[in-house]
């Protein structure tokens, strides 16, 4: 499997904007969503990835110490649902549920904001002030 590089966003670069809906909760979460943290993790993730898997345990049990921090967090999944099935709304509720996600994870099915951020993979990782 060949890795395929993050893209960068110049530093400075203002969070795109974004409403999409939650597969846990149902609700539409969007970048105003959010105002009042004082920064945003941006996080684009799915459940087959290898190296999702690989991280997802740590980083839930991280993101866990951050539940009371003012720092607002999202996860997005972009994947083409026809090439991966296990990467839409029910695939992600069981992994937020087995790994006790305490943030929206969002379905990104246009995949338009992982366009507006140029996520180039998963997982991929933007962080916001």
């Amino acid at each position: 499997m060949a890795a395929v590089e993050s893209n960068m966003l110049e530093l400075g670069t203002a969070a795109p904007d974004f409403e999409l809906p939650d597969a846990v909760s149902g609700k539409n979460i969007s970048l105003s969503s959010f105002t009042g943290s004082r920064g945003l993790l941006v996080m684009f993730i799915c459940p087959h990835c290898p190296y999702v898997k690989h991280i997802q345990k740590p980083l839930a049990d991280l993101l866990k110490e951050y539940a009371d921090a003012s720092l607002g967090i999202v996860a997005i999944s972009s994947n083409d649902v026809a090439q991966f099935p296990e990467d839409g709304p029910d695939g992600m509720r069981t992994q937020a549920s087995e790994l006790g996600f305490g943030f929206p994870y969002c379905y990104d099915e246009s995949q338009t904001v992982a366009q507006a951020y140029q996520a180039a993979c998963t997982p991929d990782f933007f962080l916001f002030d």
